[in-house]
């Protein structure tokens, strides 16, 4: 095979070994016994080696031994793409530590492809081959760019090429660098092109290309991580993902305000029913049902335990008007006893002052501290009831 792939541009600067042309080992092509020797070479005497790339791909048998020496050489490997580095030929790109792209390059991955004439035995050999080789492809491409597998996949998808501009490769870890000139525009539109129809174009590289959309992976790597169903691609248009986007944004503000609503229902049903049963109960007048009601709404626990602690009286028969209930008099508390002289407390000075004292006094003060400082309230209730309060 021809040496014109191998060049050292000036032994006292970085050498380069070019990767130009196809991988096997027919006549002109990159093969590893020819890429093994020279790239060692290098590698025993300069700390840098730059490896320009313009690769059609070609055989992974001879690609991945030259991927392996690549990428586990302990000197710094400069992998430079400068036009095209498709299916095999990507895969080297990516074992160099450093990845340089010109801005108009493209980088090209797919799943494996081979083929097979023969018996059975050796048609299903081949058949776990190319399996074998997909995962490798699959864990090496995760194992460079950082990206996850649903993402890694979704560039191999049946009977498809991703082709992947710079600013994309750049984006998903494929590149580290992209180089730049003024007045060089981007590369022309190679979707879904095979690669010797990219190859043939890249002499037009300075037609206007409208600009590939770089959300598109992003999303698709967001759908896969909150389990959404999608068969989204990089290749589908700009209308599909928004509709997607769309369609699950409307999914889940249904679902929202469905909980929402039925979270709404559950508590208006529970302080009816609390309210309700202190009314007949005789805890409550009917003229106090809207206030109790709203204190319920607010804070239902206090409320509810402020309602256990009163006592339950008969409805007369009588049109006796029935008693006035004092609603902060019986937060948190049980029917009042007559202070005794030796209980008297001074009213200005808080900090004597005991939950019986905080409801006569500031019973909005109390609710404040049971929000804001629960282990003081805590423990003024336990000290009037005997009974540590319940916190949920």
């Amino acid at each position: 095979m021809p040496n014109q792939w191998f060049q050292i541009i000036n032994s006292g600067d970085v050498p380069e070994i070019r990767i130009i042309g196809d991988i096997g080992t027919d006549d002109n092509e990159i093969d590893y016994s020819s890429f093994r020797g020279p790239f060692l070479q290098l590698a025993s005497a300069y700390p840098t080696i730059k490896i320009p790339i313009h690769c059609n791909g070609g055989s992974m048998l001879e690609g991945w031994p030259i991927t392996d020496i690549i990428s586990t050489s302990p000197v710094n490997t400069i992998g430079i793409n400068e036009g095209m580095a498709a299916s095999m030929g990507g895969m080297l790109f990516l074992s160099c530590k450093e990845r340089w792209m010109m801005q108009n390059a493209m980088v090209m991955i797919h799943r494996p492809i081979g083929g097979y004439q023969g018996e059975v035995e050796g048609m299903e050999g081949q058949v776990t081959l190319m399996k074998d080789m997909e995962a490798k492809v699959i864990a090496f491409i995760m194992k460079q760019t950082g990206q996850p597998e649903n993402v890694v996949k979704s560039w191999m998808q049946p009977g498809k090429m991703t082709w992947l501009n710079a600013q994309q490769c750049l984006q998903y870890g494929i590149a580290t660098k992209i180089i730049e000139s003024d007045g060089v525009k981007t590369a022309p539109l190679v979707t879904n092109k095979k690669p010797s129809e990219v190859w043939a174009i890249y002499n037009q590289l300075n037609q206007n290309k409208p600009e590939m959309n770089k959300l598109k992976m992003q999303l698709i790597a967001m759908f896969g991580a909150f389990n959404i169903s999608n068969s989204l691609t990089e290749s589908d248009d700009d209308d599909r993902f928004l509709a997607k986007v769309k369609e699950e944004l409307t999914t889940r503000d249904a679902k929202i305000t469905k909980l929402e609503n039925e979270l709404k229902t559950a508590n208006t049903a529970k302080v009816t029913n609390l309210i309700n049963t202190a009314k007949a109960e005789g805890k409550i007048t009917e003229e106090q049902v809207a206030n109790w009601t709203k204190l319920a709404e607010s804070d239902f626990d206090t409320v509810q335990n402020a309602l256990a602690a009163m006592p339950a009286t008969k409805q007369a028969d009588t049109k006796q008007a029935t008693p006035v209930v004092d609603i902060n008099a019986h937060l948190k508390t049980a029917p009042q006893t007559p202070t005794a002289p030796s209980q008297v407390v001074d009213v200005k000075n808080k900090a004597t002052w005991d939950l019986e004292t905080w409801q006569k006094q500031d019973s909005t003060g109390l609710l404040k501290m049971k929000r804001e400082e629960w282990d003081k309230y805590a423990a003024l209730f336990e000290a009037q009831y005997g009974t540590k309060p319940d916190k949920n």
